[in-house]
């Protein structure tokens, strides 16, 4: 199990967001995952390379990041917005 942790670009967490999966090495459940208060969600990742998100905030705004993930552990993902 693979635990996310998602940060503005102050690094304060996205509590919140909802989170889906656009881009993986491999194929995925399209689950849209809500982060905590912590910005966190935790997942499978079946393989380890490049995911892309696409978080919808608390209030409205969407963010886009990507990162390198490995199967297991933790990661801190920085979004960005839009555009």
């Amino acid at each position: 199990m693979t635990r996310i942790v998602f940060q503005d670009r102050d690094g304060r967490p996205l509590a919140g967001a909802v989170v889906a999966i656009t881009t993986a090495p491999a194929e995925m459940n399209d689950i849209g995952y809500v982060t905590g208060d912590d910005g966190a969600i935790a997942l499978t990742i079946p393989l380890p390379g490049s995911y892309g998100f696409t978080l919808t905030g608390a209030d409205g705004g969407r963010l886009i990041a990507s990162k390198q993930l490995q199967p297991e552990g933790d990661a801190t993902v920085t979004a960005h917005a839009m555009g």
